[in-house]
């Protein structure tokens, strides 16, 4: 029986050890082993070929899609991602990854994931996704993610919802969590507030304060406060402070 060779790329140990366990129960699976950070990652898949990768996408220096990105040369592995935030759902489908593992993820998922590139493999159908991915590496700028968000994924219960950017009142940091606000419903996403505004366009939004990013086509109405800052209230009826530091910046943009 021919073996699916299979390299595992997390920056988290722990993250590698579930997936090395879980891979030992399979025995149609050849393990070459494992890299904690993308550009060995790069290093490993263009010296040793594996079929199949174990893809994290956000890891320190290079993103899962940026390794995909640096082997557009070459032909391309059969791509799991594997990931703790649900906002990179839509990119990694759309670079016509085999699975997208959602951290935590059960035994049964990933068991799944591992027949999907098993089936995959077993129909050769390598050459199929490589062209596939290979071609939406060449024909975008930023091939693995548009240039700015137009959705957001966030989990709801056990399901992923697609919120689209216009639907954001506003956004407010939570300790190591984003709090994102519509006009019917609150959503808790892991990612800090500074990622996420690099996410989005700064057309449509706009950093008023260090916990508050604003969609700055819901804002009704500004108001002076005190020494210089503001109040902006929202579509929503929510209120939220613009730094003075940060005043000038919204009025380049939304002049008043």
């Amino acid at each position: 029986m021919r073996k699916l060779s299979t390299l595992i790329v997390d920056d988290e140990a722990p993250a590698r050890d579930l997936v090395r366990l879980l891979l030992q129960q399979y025995p149609f699976v050849e393990l070459l082993g494992e890299c904690a950070d993308g550009q060995s990652a790069i290093e490993r898949i263009r010296r040793d070929q594996p079929e199949l990768v174990f893809l994290d996408i956000q890891m320190p220096g290079l993103s899962g899609f940026e390794v995909l990105r640096a082997l557009a040369d070459q032909e391309l592995p059969y791509i799991i991602f594997t990931t703790a935030y649900d906002q990179y759902a839509i990119q990694a489908f759309e670079v016509n990854a085999v699975d997208y593992l959602l951290k935590p993820f059960t035994e049964e998922r990933f068991r799944l994931a591992v027949h999907r590139a098993r089936t995959a493999h077993e129909d050769q159908l390598a050459r199929r996704w490589n062209q596939q991915m290979k071609a939406l590496l060449e024909t975008s700028p930023e091939p693995a993610r548009p240039r700015y968000l137009q959705k957001i994924s966030v989990r709801v219960n056990s399901r992923i919802r697609f919120i689209p950017v216009e639907e954001i009142i506003w956004i407010s940091a939570e300790n190591q969590y984003v709090r994102i606000h519509t006009a019917t419903q609150t959503y808790l996403l892991r990612q800090s507030l500074s990622q996420l505004e690099a996410d989005l366009s700064p057309e449509n939004f706009y950093r008023t304060h260090r916990s508050s990013l604003v969609n700055i086509h819901a804002i009704r109405q500004i108001e002076p406060y005190f020494k210089g800052d503001y109040i902006l209230y929202l579509q929503d009826g929510k209120q939220t402070k613009l730094s003075r530091k940060r005043a000038e910046g919204l009025r380049r943009i939304l002049p008043w």
